[in-house]
């Protein structure tokens, strides 16, 4: 054997990606179900189903590690191997129904299974219910994949805002790796499926139908923002609809981990964290702020139309769902200012949500108002605190690192972005969009989302910087370093 391929445990890594081809082809079997019903082609969904359920089987049989355990870089190989393979077969139905050619389909799909949202489909009212089904299907799937990977798979690699989660919360990460043995699949999938299954009950009582309700659900939840209507939520008659997603929208961005039943959260009370309360006054503020620009600039009439998109938008930003419910374009640059705060800062740390993380927001500012309080006393001791809880230097520099990280990888996005002759701002709207795992930017992409324009290279490129964002970018950047395919090093 190649000495490559004994420096990775590549059978395993290879195992499990035939497990989740096996899984991606049970789940084709739901738009199958109904494309039948429905009277339209099962071809999209059949064809697949039966070849990624014969390469779970081939690679169950032939893969048998001899070693069952992943070391860190086989940990970083995973996590990227899996999202991209995802992204890959998920987006076989699309061409094969001829809603997109092999690299629009490859964007649409990781769109869906990083839960961003963006899209390259410019009519949806005129695609097949049951395609319009599995794009939803796969963002459902991405956003229970992005709880499964931050909390069994991320701790033990020390990447991500897990570094800031252990100290606050005093988790360790072998309490979280832990976790997977006492059921953390069946509690994340009960939690999210309730939070489901209560949106679409919900919806169907505020007068949508019950596929509208099931597509707007999985895409709330899941933080996807996809829908089956070209505009958005602005499809809707009355406010109930927006009501009920926008609240909605607010627990999928909140901390998921509270539901999980580890002994330290069962004695925390998430309305008094930290990050839940800085979270909720970020929607409070931003959402008082916009309404009031809105109406005082003329956008809308009413107070209480101008507070409700005020309010719709800030929150479809903040828990990165990513919903519209008006053209943001035409609004005043103020409100684009806090707009583009908001797709920083993103949502809370083990939501399904994107951007920097609320969490780490916190100990950013926090880390600004010591260095100024330092300047003031020189020789005052100021330990980094979130709550009453003490940041460890090691999630400190994990912290200021990630962020110049994450503003030296949006940087060089958009430079790469105008290399295609997009002028800045669509280019770093896209980059942002893309990063955060947001699905609305600026300019071209303030109002439907849509990437239809951009080449094939460059969608190929930005669904590979959904899979860097969704990954936390070090996963992805580390797979580029020569180190770590060396075995020496």
């Amino acid at each position: 054997m190649h000495p490559f391929l004994q420096f990775f445990n590549y059978k395993l890594i290879l195992r499990i990606g035939g497990g989740l081809a096996s899984f991606l082809g049970l789940a084709l079997i739901v738009p199958l179900v109904f494309a039948w019903l429905w009277g339209e082609s099962i071809l999209p969904f059949l064809i697949p189903a039966v070849l990624f359920l014969f390469l779970g089987i081939l690679f169950s049989a032939k893969m048998k590690p001899e070693k069952s355990g992943l070391k860190i870089r086989d940990g970083f190989l995973l996590g990227v191997f899996c999202w991209i393979l995802l992204s890959i077969l998920g987006g076989i139905p699309y061409v094969i129904a001829g809603a997109a050619n092999p690299l629009e389909a490859f964007f649409e799909a990781t769109s869906g299974f990083t839960t961003t949202g963006a899209t390259i489909l410019t009519d949806l009212e005129i695609l097949p219910r049951s395609l319009l089904l599995w794009r939803s299907i796969t963002g459902f799937i991405g956003g229970l994949a992005i709880l499964y990977f931050a909390i069994a798979l991320f701790p033990g690699l020390n990447i991500g805002a897990h570094r800031v989660l252990g100290s606050v919360y005093r988790i360790s990460a072998q309490e979280q790796l832990n976790a997977k043995a006492k059921g953390i699949m069946l509690s994340l999938g009960s939690f999210y499926g309730v939070l489901t299954v209560a949106e679409t009950l919900a919806l169907k009582g505020a007068g949508l139908s019950w596929f509208d309700a099931v597509i707007h659900s999985m895409g709330t939840v899941s933080t996807t923002g996809f829908s089956n209507y070209n505009d958005g939520l602005m499809h809707f008659t009355g406010n109930w609809p927006e009501i009920i997603i926008c609240l909605f929208m607010i627990l999928a961005g909140g901390n998921f981990l509270f539901c999980l039943g580890l002994p330290r959260y069962q004695r925390t009370n998430p309305l008094k964290e930290p990050e839940t309360r800085v979270y909720i006054g970020i929607i409070v503020f931003a959402s008082i702020f916009m309404s009031l620009a809105l109406w005082f600039y003329g956008i809308w009439i009413t107070p209480g139309d101008a507070f409700l998109n005020g309010f719709v938008q800030t929150v479809s930003i903040v828990s990165t769902t990513g919903y519209l419910s008006g053209s943001f374009t035409a609004w005043p640059t103020c409100c684009r200012i806090v707009f583009l705060v908001l797709m920083f800062i993103g949502s809370c740390s083990g939501s399904t949500g994107g951007g920097l993380k609320v969490l780490r927001a916190i100990a950013i500012g926090k880390l600004m108002r010591g260095g100024i309080y330092r300047r003031i006393h020189p020789r005052a001791v100021t330990p980094l605190k979130i709550g009453r809880k003490v940041i460890t230097p090691e999630a400190t520099a994990a912290i200021t690192g990630y962020l110049f990280l994450y503003i030296v990888f949006f940087l060089a996005c958009t430079l790469i972005l105008c290399l295609e002759t997009w002028d800045m701002v669509t280019a770093a709207g896209a980059s942002l969009a893309c990063i955060g795992n947001i699905g609305p930017g600026f300019q071209v992409l303030g109002t439907a989302l849509n990437f239809a324009s951009f080449s094939g290279i460059s969608q190929v490129f930005l669904a590979l910087v959904m899979i860097a964002g969704r990954l936390e970018i070090f996963a992805l950047l580390l797979l580029l370093t020569p180190s770590f395919w060396n075995p020496d090093k």
